[in-house]
């Protein structure tokens, strides 16, 4: 749980390693330490997921063994804010609904009971059946 969390608040990305090489890339990937998880071995590709700090180490891994890499999704912290940042109006509504919320819950709604009907029941009755 802790490790999807990490993961989750740092972001990492799936990837796709195309080429003739792959287990090459495996091989050059766990040399240079980069830690790759979730691996799945196509007949065409590989599938593979990474840390967006290992992915910008990945380059010359790539290069040694002859392969191409593709992002396929991104996942993560980094990219939600990364999205938030391009819709500031969003931002600014959930912030307006947020203090309208604090705002109502510091006071009272009004609370009225009215008594209808044919005949009036008399407060000293009520009073005496509550306590």
């Amino acid at each position: 749980m802790l490790k999807r969390l990490v993961a989750y608040v740092l972001g990492h990305l799936r990837i796709a390693v195309v080429g003739e090489r792959v287990e090459r890339f495996l091989n050059l990937a766990v040399a240079q330490g980069l830690l790759l998880w979730n691996i799945e071995r196509l007949p065409d590709r590989l599938r593979a997921s990474i840390t967006i700090e290992d992915f910008r180490r990945l380059r010359p891994v790539a290069r040694g063994s002859g392969c191409r890499v593709r992002i396929l999704r991104r996942y993560g912290l980094p990219f939600r804010l990364a999205r938030l940042r391009r819709r500031p109006v969003l931002l600014l509504g959930a912030a307006a609904c947020a203090a309208f919320l604090l705002w109502a819950t510091g006071h009272i709604w009004l609370v009225q009971v009215k008594i209808t009907g044919p005949e009036a029941l008399d407060p000293r009755a009520v009073a005496a059946g509550a306590a």
